[in-house]
């Protein structure tokens, strides 16, 4: 029994360590997101003991795997059908073990795209959509009924589109379980009649097949031209998400690649120097990725959800006798009680609150930000912010 504790007591430590180098990164991840962002606006405010370091961090964490996990899954996923067999290996099952693999690899091209767009778009609302945008109406025309005055809930639009192509994908799962199970083992030591049969129910199921795979890509493409075309911020960050993940990517190849040099290295220096020079090469990819998540990502995700996008505006109500001070600020309709225009809060520390006007995307809504002394306050009003929509859809 004293053996045990030893090996209990490691365990216990290495667990620990683990969880304390997380925290750490994750904090550390977010202290960047947040100083980057707040440098962007040209404040001073990179106060290093934050709550909401932890939050960016970890949601900076989150999304990154997520974009990383989803292609690499796939790809899994598709390459152990591929080795149990599937449609298109009964579809060409007269041909050579060479044939058939050519075969599948060049028919999961299309699954691995459709799936992944549907990820990705799943993706996108859960970080960038909020309930604001469900309620708004797009224009149709030009997509399907000419011109004309044609309109739907944006929400309506995409939620038929995921239980569409969920639904599809189902029944393409059915189709494959089907041939494997029932079509398959039939055809061993079936009479003429019966394998004519079969083979007609095969090939109904090859046609549904083919529809489904049709309708997927109709509707995919359908909803991606109305995301592109409806949501400018779409339009906005397409090229920063792009760049965002190649150094993902990048970061994962050099990660893989060292590891698996390393398997093959006897050499203790050789050993070594391959860390390191992975390790530097990680941690450069890994910068860049964070400050262009900060300078243009991070501003564009909702403050709900660990970015910084306000949803809420706030108005102030100035002392009386500093009303001068904050003349540009103070709405006309309201000058007597010296109450401000709305404003969007950025960041705060002590002392200062850092305010804006939001008229558009990051790019648009820095252009001036106000800093107001807390001291300097009767009263602040908190509202939700009901202009939201007015940035992301056209």
């Amino acid at each position: 029994m004293n053996n045990k504790k030893p090996l209990a007591l490691d365990l216990t430590l290495t667990i620990a360590n683990m969880v304390a180098v997380f925290i750490a990164f994750t904090y550390v991840c977010g202290y960047l997101i947040n100083s980057t962002f707040t440098a962007t606006l040209g404040l001073n405010t990179r106060t290093f003991l934050k709550a909401e370091y932890i939050e960016a961090g970890l949601f900076f964490e989150l999304v990154s795997m997520a974009i990383i996990a989803i292609p690499v899954i796939l790809w899994f996923f598709l390459q152990s059908l591929q080795s149990e067999g599937d449609i298109s290996s009964v579809a060409v099952s007269g041909s050579s073990p060479d044939a058939q693999d050519i075969y599948r690899g060049r028919h999961m091209i299309l699954p691995f795209c459709l799936v992944a767009n549907l990820c990705y778009v799943m993706l996108f609302f859960a970080i960038f959509i909020t309930k604001e945008y469900f309620h708004l109406q797009i224009n149709l025309d030009g997509y399907i009924f000419g011109p004309g005055n044609y309109t739907i809930s944006f929400g309506y639009v995409f939620g038929g589109y995921f239980f569409t192509a969920i639904s599809l994908f189902l029944i393409l799962g059915m189709i494959r379980w089907l041939i494997r199970t029932v079509i398959r083992p039939a055809l061993i030591g079936a009479g003429d009649s019966a394998t004519r049969a079969l083979l007609m129910i095969l090939k109904l199921l090859k046609i549904v097949r083919s529809v489904c795979l049709v309708s997927l890509v109709i509707i995919s493409v359908a909803a991606d031209l109305i995301l592109i075309v409806n949501v400018s911020l779409l339009r906005y960050i397409c090229v920063p998400v792009f760049l965002y993940l190649g150094l993902l990517f990048l970061l994962l190849l050099v990660v893989s690649y060292t590891i698996f040099r390393l398997r093959q290295m006897t050499n203790p220096l050789t050993r070594w120097l391959m860390i390191a020079l992975a390790s530097f090469f990680s941690c450069t990819l890994l910068f860049f990725a964070i400050l262009l998540y900060g300078v243009l990502l991070y501003p564009n995700i909702p403050e709900n959800r660990g970015g910084k996008y306000p949803l809420t505006q706030v108005t102030f109500v100035i002392k009386d006798k500093l009303k001068s001070q904050y003349k540009d600020l103070i709405d006309p309709k309201f000058s007597a009680e010296g109450r401000t225009v709305p404003l969007f809060l950025l960041d705060r520390d002590d002392k200062l609150l850092f305010t804006a006007r939001v008229r558009g995307p990051f790019q648009e809504w820095v252009r001036d930000v106000h800093v107001i002394k807390r001291d300097e306050i009767a009263r602040m009003d908190i509202t939700r912010n009901a202009s939201l929509k007015d940035y992301a859809i056209d």
